[in-house]
């Protein structure tokens, strides 16, 4: 079974890339510009350390069919546009086969810009399947499993000019993720997020700057454990007050940052158990350098509070510097260095957690793209049992029609 799945996968990649080569794109084009393309992609992995596990590591080679079609209309030159998505993933593994699952991804997003008004909604829908430092049920022997769940979110957002230099901004966010396995441990959850800013024109005629206010009210299920017991794993709220700049504060170097005040409020509402309050110096953002025509430099960081699955609450720092470069028309490399803190509120815990990649991409034409990647994490956690280091290396095949 297992030989004749990896036949099809190989079969189904190399025909897909035969007929793309010789094809037309996109596949259909109405009348009124809308564009269908049909999507199909081709991955081997090989992952050396599946499940996280601080030792008897679980490796295994992971093949990847994700077939989709992709319906647009629009680009960034005009008013407005939307595009949806829509694919699966038929994913195999070859030594522990109990993990081969079949997930569906669903995005969909329409975007307005006009001369006052710019606007944007969104919808999507994901089935998942991993298992990260936050979420792991990796064991000592090695053995482990993976974490199964969905995620789902739908938001708006729209920025209104009054006059030539101030800008309002606001919108509406909601997401949630439910768990399909492992609900002793994990709760399920919904987030809600509205963001209200107010924006004036800086240095430059592309750059704004202002005051940023967002609400962020979480609401977390009971793991069957707790339900089961009468207990209740509360909520959070959190609030981030702060300063904010947006735009190009150059011709090289542009912008997209927040800083100020974040508090947040865990609030357990079973009886006898009491109430989290933190605050610390919040951020997020990034700040882009066009080194040249060809190469480009990213600098990311953040500081925020989160929820792990198992309902630990998190203040969690990153930073992350990544550079992409162009070679030619066909070649094109990036690479990238990541460094998470997460410090656990509830205990003494904290994760180190530092990753490193590389990858390379090969244009063969307009509809057919080949690429590389290879990264490293190590989780330096306090905690021994949490403690990793995980390789993956990944080749995929990509076509659109």
């Amino acid at each position: 079974m297992k030989n004749t799945f990896a036949g099809l996968l190989t079969v189904a990649a190399l025909g897909a890339a035969a007929t793309s080569a010789f094809a037309a794109s996109p596949l259909y084009q109405f009348e009124n510009g809308t564009a269908l393309n049909l999507l199909c992609s081709g991955e081997m992995l090989f992952n050396d350390n599946l499940y996280l596990s601080a030792s008897g590591k679980d490796s295994d080679v992971i093949l990847k069919l994700i077939p989709g079609i992709e319906l647009a209309k629009g680009g960034e030159k005009t008013e407005s546009s939307f595009k949806v998505t829509i694919k699966e993933d038929l994913t195999m593994y070859m030594s522990d086969d109990e993990n081969n699952y079949q997930g569906t991804h669903a995005n969909a997003v329409y975007s307005f810009m006009g001369s006052r008004l710019n606007a944007s909604v969104a919808a999507g829908f994901d089935m998942n399947q991993n298992t990260t430092s936050r979420d792991n049920r990796a064991y000592s022997n090695g053995a482990g499993e993976l974490i199964r769940y969905y995620s789902y979110y739908a938001r708006a957002n729209g920025s209104y000019k009054i006059g030539e230099k101030v800008t309002l901004s606001s919108g509406f966010s909601w997401s949630g993720r439910t768990y399909e396995n492992h609900r002793d441990v994990y709760n399920n959850r919904q987030t809600y997020v509205v963001p209200v800013g107010v924006y004036h024109k800086l240095l430059t005629e592309k750059l704004r700057g202002g005051l940023t206010y967002e609400f962020r009210y979480t609401d977390l299920a009971a793991t069957t454990v707790q339900a089961a017991s009468g207990k209740n794993p509360g909520c959070q709220q959190v609030h981030f007050f702060g300063l904010s700049a947006i735009g190009d504060v150059s011709e090289a170097l542009s912008a997209n940052v927040r800083i100020g005040y974040t508090t947040s409020d865990y609030s357990r509402r079973t009886v006898g158990s009491g109430d989290e309050r933190e605050n610390t110096l919040g951020f997020n953002g990034a700040l882009t350098y066009r080194v040249s025509e060809k190469t480009s430099a990213t600098l990311a960081f953040n500081r925020d509070f989160e929820i792990a699955g198992n309902g630990d609450s998190i203040t969690s720092t990153g930073v992350a510097l990544s550079a992409n470069h162009r070679m030619s028309d066909k070649w094109t490399a990036n690479a990238a260095v990541d460094y998470r803190c997460d410090d656990y509120n509830d205990y003494y815990r904290r994760d180190d957690v530092y990753t490193l990649s590389a990858g390379a991409n090969y244009s063969i034409n307009d509809n057919l793209g080949v690429s590389a990647r290879y990264s490293f994490q190590w989780d330096d956690s306090t905690m021994e049992s949490m403690r990793y280091t995980n390789n993956i290396v990944t080749l995929s095949l990509n076509f659109r029609y």
